[in-house]
């Protein structure tokens, strides 16, 4: 819980915030994803995990209990996108990197925002478990030498 925080603090935040007709608090600062050509359905996926504060927090804070998960090019884009800290190479990378598992987001084609939260999703999942069972076999190694 404590590495969360930490991590949510390590984010930037909206500085200026004021209540909507409703009395929710809404930031008045802007955040948008260049568009790459016809990229708005990815833009509106990484935009929507961009507002999952705990999400954002979790994430950052892998590292730290499981370091393997940084040498992920998935998690790294995604860390970096989610910072909103990212370029359009690395949201070219990102669509790249999900191209190469769905073919269908090859070229510069609209696309379903639902298929692409999917596919991306499935990728970013597939790189934290190939990290948490390495971390696994190197636990299990060093608990049998001892």
């Amino acid at each position: 819980m404590m590495l969360c925080a930490m991590a949510v603090m390590a984010l930037p935040l909206c500085k200026r915030r004021k209540l909507d007709q409703h009395g929710a608090s809404r930031s008045k600062e802007t955040f948008g994803l260049r568009n790459l050509g016809n990229t708005c359905y990815m833009n509106a996926v990484m935009q929507a995990y961009i507002s999952l504060r705990e999400f954002r927090g979790d994430l950052a804070a892998m590292p730290l209990a499981l370091p393997a998960v940084a040498e992920g090019e998935s998690f790294r884009c995604t860390v970096d996108i989610l910072r909103k800290e990212c370029s359009a190479e690395q949201l070219s990378r990102l669509l790249e990197l999900v191209a190469s598992a769905s073919p269908a987001f090859r070229g510069n084609e609209q696309q379903d925002a639902h298929e692409f939260f999917l596919e991306y999703t499935n990728r970013l999942h597939d790189e934290l478990l190939v990290a948490r069972n390495r971390w696994l076999e190197e636990r299990s190694s060093t608990e049998l030498g001892n």
